[in-house]
């Protein structure tokens, strides 16, 4: 008998639904951010806190929602990931780049031009993974 949550293609053989495979999915991004939340219950700034530890303390642990980290977090681990990927790329090129290289020798300027504009590819990457989707580019 077919569920909600598995599917019979055929007789004997049960499979996920499209509706488990997307609660999986968003069980697994979003509970980085509900453990985040719920352990910092604890540690909540308490009103008669020093005010030399004031910089260092969460004030808006208040805005915090478990209902809007199911929004805000859906898609975290493929950012997370290529994030990683962005900055392995940057090393793979960088040490790939500079095969050969002598320690105390200074550096090509073809070796720096490929690093350099290899990191502000990555670092865009990085940029647009993270939300920041407006670059612009002034010389100065």
């Amino acid at each position: 008998m077919p569920s909600l949550f598995y599917v019979e293609p055929e007789p004997g053989v049960w499979k996920y639904s499209w509706l488990s495979w997307l609660l999986i999915w968003l069980t697994l991004n979003v509970a980085p951010a509900w453990y985040t939340i719920y352990v910092n219950k604890k540690i909540r700034p308490v009103q008669n806190l020093d005010p030399k530890f004031k910089p260092f303390a969460r004030f808006d642990y208040k805005n915090w929602s478990y209902f809007t980290v199911l929004l805000t977090h859906f898609f975290f681990i493929p950012r997370y990931v290529m994030c990683c990927l962005s900055w392995l790329s940057l090393v793979i090129v960088t040490s790939i780049v500079l095969i050969g290289h002598k320690k105390d020798t200074p550096f090509k300027r073809w070796q720096l031009a490929i690093i350099r504009n290899w990191a502000i590819y990555a670092s865009g990457v990085l940029m647009f993974i993270a939300g920041y989707v407006v670059m612009r580019k002034k010389r100065v």
